[in-house]
């Protein structure tokens, strides 16, 4: 199921003309629906409750009939600890012994934010009664408002297809995907289906074309499908999700939409832990190799502690040294502030000032609002956000490049002290609980086969950091893992290395690659969409390029 908040959709006869209207307008219908699926935690999740056994909530069974947002939820996810672990509860899937299956827990009912609209990842949190988007957390926003501009109406050109991201791929919903795909593509006169995906997104969809439809059903109703920043071969980040937590502002990009720092490392641990869609994202073995480096551990060949240099080297390279830089450093999202700082007496204010400039959407007459801030001033604010985001990128690898450095000059110096145990690809799973490393397996076995070629034409899109920017390994100095490991680089978006981004560059099926240079994971398509958005854009009459030119340059064939 679904809890529709109020499907967008465009109609260009009562518009005003002018900004969105006039773009939009002047477009012709679009010729395919389009399909959208969102990254890991790019899904909105609503949740209610009937009697339910929550103990981190309350001694006694707990029920909230009417559904609310446990995801993205501010409001549920600062401190006291005692409402972060209740959150964490109430989010916690509950898996069989093998992790086959994974489901909320008995009594609570968690459901995708607006099923076939764009509202579920749209923004990933919103206020003043679901209805507009709190700064900070905008997702596809920016990609949206372009394709609005372009023609598409949300629910019918543009479907978006949010899921329950906490679940394993061999447990979404694909009949009702199949389903509305063929829907779709029959009410367009048999338009075959574009597909845009994101990260997490890639997987999900090749598990699709590859376990679910037929050769047949790809020809029949598939006109493109495009990758943006894939995680198919999966991501390293995964294994330190489940060894350690996240811990750091780059860790998978996604957290610091909560601005991590609000929440303790062992409770994103337990959460991650519970996640079926943490293990469908680990490396994938056959495309990195059984043998590759995945964990060193450095411990004293004699029963007792480091010496004294060693111990004030893993005490600098602390979680508190860590936490502290975060919290001053780190992304400093709009709604951080908006907590610290703003009553919610003030927010009918604060909404106000956003409907004015366009970062909402009217519900009366389903019409976008009239943006009345500029394309530079969206441009300015975009590109800042990408500017932050790449700084703290840079000082993550120089840390990086600090501490390893470090590692190695201790190394030499106390060699005959120390001892090393290393984990690969093929026996790391040994660090985690037997139960875990149940689920690991039984993820290993359904994810198979994925890599392939889906038999559709596809389009890649990607971008790397200039310099070593993701994690491919890591190094724990002791047998403490919740204490912060030290990250070995390589090439990547800073939650994918390149490795897994390219895979479908060897694709007989993949017509075009497009590849962008320090452009972040999360934010790929605010920043794709802010380079090429100047003032003159708009203003094709003159014989400028338009935006929604270059986004059928990028997005569609």
């Amino acid at each position: 199921m679904s809890i529709m908040r109020g499907a967008l959709v465009l109609d260009c006869s009562g518009l005003e003309q002018g900004n969105e209207g006039e773009a939009a307008c002047a477009t012709s219908a679009p010729a395919h629906p389009i399909f959208m699926l969102p990254g890991i935690a790019g899904s909105g999740l609503m949740v209610s409750a009937k009697n339910a056994s929550l103990p981190l909530c309350s001694s006694s069974p707990v029920s909230f009939p009417v559904p609310f947002r446990v995801w993205a939820s501010l409001s549920l996810v600062r401190p006291p600890r005692s409402h972060q672990l209740c959150w964490m509860d109430i989010m916690q899937p509950v898996a069989d012994e093998k992790g086959e299956i994974y489901a909320s827990k008995e009594g609570v009912n968690v459901e995708v934010d607006s099923y076939g609209t764009a509202h579920g990842f749209d923004y990933l949190d919103y206020f003043y009664n679901e209805r507009f988007g709190v700064p900070g957390t905008a997702y596809f926003h920016m990609m949206l408002r372009t394709f609005y501009w372009m023609g598409y109406q949300e629910g019918t050109s543009l479907i978006g297809i949010p899921y329950d991201w906490r679940l394993p791929p061999w447990q979404m919903d694909f009949g009702r995907l199949k389903s509305e795909i063929e829907s779709r593509v029959g009410a367009m006169g048999g338009a075959k289906a574009d597909v845009l995906v994101h990260s997490l997104g890639s997987v999900v969809f090749n598990y699709f074309l590859h376990k679910v439809v037929d050769q047949q059903w790809k020809d029949k109703y598939i006109n493109s499908y495009t990758l943006v920043a894939p995680a198919t071969g999966g991501s390293f980040k995964a294994i330190k999700a489940l060894l350690t937590g996240y811990n750091d502002p780059v860790d998978l990009t996604f957290w610091t939409l909560l601005d991590i720092s609000l929440i303790p490392v062992d409770i994103l641990r337990d959460l991650s832990r519970s996640l079926g869609s943490i293990y469908a994202l680990l490396p994938d073995i056959d495309l990195y190799g059984q043998d590759h480096l995945v964990v060193r551990q450095l411990q004293p060949k004699k029963s007792g502690s480091f010496s004294p240099a060693f111990s004030a080297f893993m005490s600098g390279g602390s979680d508190g040294k860590a936490q502290m830089h975060m919290e001053a450093n780190g992304r400093n999202l709009e709604f951080r502030r908006l907590a610290d700082a703003t009553p919610p007496a003030e927010w009918g204010a604060q909404t106000a000032k956003w409907a004015a400039q366009g970062n909402g959407r009217t519900e009366g007459d389903g019409r976008l609002p009239k943006t009345q801030q500029s394309r530079e001033e969206l441009v300015q604010e975009i590109s800042a956000q990408v500017d932050q985001r790449t700084q703290q990128v840079r000082h993550y690898a120089a840390e990086a490049q600090e501490r390893m450095a470090g590692i190695k000059h201790l190394l030499a110096e106390e060699a005959e002290d120390l001892e090393e145990v290393v984990y690969t690809l093929g026996n790391w799973t040994a660090l985690l609980p037997p139960e875990l490393r149940l689920r690991a397996e039984t993820a290993k076995q359904h994810m198979q086969g994925i890599l392939k070629d889906p038999g559709v034409p596809t389009r890649c899109i990607w971008s790397v950091f200039g310099f070593p920017s993701t994690d491919v390994g890591y190094i724990y100095t002791g047998a403490d893992l919740s204490r912060k490991p030290v990250p070995v680089l390589d090439v990547g978006d800073d939650t994918v290395p390149l490795r897994s981004l390219s895979v479908c560059a060897g694709w007989a099926s993949t017509f075009e690659v497009k590849t962008f240079k320090n452009l972040d994971h999360m934010f790929i398509f605010g920043d794709v969409i802010t380079r090429a958005f100047p003032a003159e854009l708009s203003a094709d009459s003159t014989g400028t390029r338009r935006t929604d030119d270059f986004v059928l340059e990028m997005f569609l064939v």
